[in-house]
């Protein structure tokens, strides 16, 4: 487990760096965009003064005369509704019984499990400016007439091309850190998988103590 977690923080510490970084890269790409200079807190005004909508996350109820985009909105983020109606029970899920989670948690003693969970929960608080920024400057470039190409990889528009549009304006070699790290975090969670695969389902299913049947519950386990 001590392996696991200095891999862990080297991972999160390049990805907070690239994500950072792509943070202030799409901000000036948008204040240069609409001619304000290479700045990052006149790219923020921007989005801001152009779609002040994205940054709303409690969004009222339609009204008789509503659009149907309006309605979709709130289909999605019912109001204030949703704090009390799940969103709560999907972190106690999360910070409980994600394995990536509990895994380390279990792993360690109690004050160290403790603080670091707290923090995790701090460095949370770093996804809207890292991940909601980047794809609301995207939206924002989209639709003043930029990112053509790039938001319609493959010939046809995606939405979800949002945040690697942006970040393919990355340097070459913070990209492939930021891509490295990324993979290794996926690698590490497929990690997780195989330990829940082996040690709870594939074990508790095959009751059989010979030495061939143990290694082959060995080798799925690895496989999975």
């Amino acid at each position: 487990m001590k392996v696991i977690g200095y891999t862990d923080v080297i991972q999160v510490v390049v990805l907070i760096i690239g994500g950072l970084a792509t943070t202030y890269l799409a901000l000036t790409m948008v204040s240069e965009h609409f001619g304000l200079g290479k700045n990052a807190l006149a790219g923020f005004n921007q989005l801001l003064k152009d779609s002040p909508e994205h940054f709303k996350m409690i969004v009222p109820k339609p009204g008789p005369n509503a659009t149907q985009a309006d309605i979709n909105k709130y289909l999605m983020l019912p109001g204030i509704a949703m704090y009390f109606a799940g969103q709560w029970i999907v972190n106690l899920n999360y910070w409980g019984c994600n394995q990536y989670i509990t895994q380390r948690a279990l792993g360690a003693d109690l004050k160290t499990a403790r603080n670091g969970i707290l923090f995790a929960g701090l460095l949370k608080l770093m996804m809207p400016v890292i991940v909601m920024l980047p794809g609301i400057a995207a939206y924002v470039l989209y639709k003043n007439g930029s990112l053509q190409a790039e938001m319609a990889a493959g010939g046809k528009f995606n939405p979800d091309n949002a945040y690697s549009a942006v970040l393919s304006f990355l340097p070459t070699g913070l990209k492939g850190l930021s891509l490295a790290a990324l993979t290794a975090a996926i690698v590490a969670s497929w990690q997780v998988k195989r330990t829940v695969f082996q040690r709870s389902l594939h074990w508790t299913s095959i009751k059989s103590t010979s030495k061939k049947k143990r290694t082959n519950r060995n080798w799925c386990g690895s496989v999975a």
